[in-house]
C-alpha cells in the first residue's frame, strides 16, 4: 500500500501561533494519538510529499497575499 500525505497546521505556542507543516498518514497518526488536537488537519489523501509541500506552500501564499490587504481596511491600527 502506498503511504499518503497530509498537510496540518501545527501549533508552536500557547499563543495559539500556527503554521502549515507537512507529514506521511502515518506520523500523523502517531501525532494525533500522543497529542489529540494539538495540530488541526487541514489537508490529507495527497499523493506524494511534493504534492503535501506544494498544497501548503500554496496556502502560506494565499494567506500572505491576503495579509496586506487588511492592513487598508478602515479601522485597521495595526492588531485585530
Amino acid at each position: 500500500m502506498r503511504n499518503t500525505w497530509v498537510v496540518y497546521a501545527k501549533t508552536f505556542s500557547a499563543a495559539g501561533l500556527t503554521g502549515d507543516a507537512v507529514c506521511s498518514a502515518s506520523e500523523w497518526d502517531a501525532m494525533e494519538a500522543e497529542n489529540p488536537g494539538r495540530h488541526t488537519l487541514v489537508r490529507s489523501g495527497l499523493g506524494s510529499e511534493v504534492e503535501a509541500e506544494r498544497y501548503a506552500r500554496q496556502r502560506l501564499e494565499a494567506a500572505t497575499a491576503l495579509a496586506p490587504a487588511a492592513k487598508t481596511l478602515p479601522g485597521y491600527r495595526g492588531k485585530w
